[in-house]
C-alpha cells in the first residue's frame, strides 16, 4: 500500500506532537514498518530469542559471560533476564552461608 502525501503529513504531525509509532500505526491504519519509513527512522532491532535451555542459565553467571559464550550482546542477555524476572548474578562471598567461619 502506497502512503499518500496527505497521510505522510498526518504521520509527521502526529510524531512531532509526541505520538508513539504504535499510536500512529493504529490511528492511520498502517503497520509499524510503514510508519517508520515515513518518519525516516530505522525500525527497532528484533528481540533475540533465547532458547529455554539457555534461559535456565540466566542469573547463574554474569550476563557478559553468557553473552560471549552465546555470541549475542550483553544487552540482549540482560533484557531477556529482566523479561523473565530473573535477578542478576551475584557472586557468593561465602559470608553468611552457614558454614564454619571460625
Amino acid at each position: 500500500m502506497a502512503v499518500s502525501p496527505k497521510m505522510k503529513g498526518q504521520i509527521r504531525q502526529l510524531r512531532s506532537d509526541g505520538a508513539s509509532v504504535a499510536s500512529i500505526s493504529r490511528t492511520v491504519g498502517l503497520n509499524y514498518g510503514q510508519v517508520y519509513r515515513v518518519i525516516n527512522a530505522p525500525p527497532p532491532k528484533p528481540r533475540v530469542s533465547i532458547p529455554e535451555e539457555r534461559a535456565a542459565l540466566l542469573g547463574t553467571r554474569p550476563d557478559a559471560e553468557l553473552a560471549t559464550s552465546w555470541g549475542i550482546s550483553e544487552q540482549a542477555v540482560s533484557a531477556a533476564r529482566r523479561r523473565r524476572g530473573v535477578q542478576s548474578y551475584r557472586r557468593s562471598t561465602g559470608w553468611g552461608s552457614g558454614g564454619d567461619n571460625g
